[in-house]
């Protein structure tokens, strides 16, 4: 028996208020990024990695978001994940992507997972869909 944990989030376009939405703690990033490559997943799991899928339209910036991530860590710029603005999706398969720990160079308890961008016609459909969520797509799958 294996339980999944979903949280699904939603951007609605609200007006931008006055002044912050919340107070950020003054944290540095290398603070950040040490308690990243500390994190473990739940004892008792029979996952070594916890799976964060990255998922939205064409264009919201998924693969732009793994780069970054993947920036952080590496103390430089990095493009491994094809990104930019067209008209249909630029990731054409299902990737797992491992970050790796500038420190220790093993990868880190966490993937993040790109998919096509959501389109009508074309892209990820909802049975591709419930099989990337209980963990049944291996990277690579188009």
């Amino acid at each position: 028996y294996t339980t999944h944990y979903i949280e699904v989030y939603q951007v609605i376009n609200n007006p931008v208020p006055e002044g912050p939405w919340r107070k950020i703690p003054d944290v540095s990033i290398q603070t950040l990024r040490t308690d990243l490559e500390k994190y473990c997943p739940v004892e008792g799991l029979e996952d070594q990695f916890v799976n964060i899928l990255l998922i939205g339209q064409v264009g919201a910036g998924k693969s732009s978001f793994f780069n970054s991530v993947n920036s952080v860590f590496r103390d430089r710029v990095t493009s491994k994940a094809r990104s930019g603005g067209a008209e249909h999706s630029l990731t054409t398969t299902f990737r797992m992507y491992k970050i790796k720990s500038k420190e220790t160079g093993y990868p880190l308890k966490f993937r993040l997972c790109d998919t096509r961008g959501l389109e009508e016609g074309q892209g990820l459909d909802i049975v591709d869909l419930v099989s990337v969520l209980d963990g049944h797509i291996t990277d690579g799958y188009e």
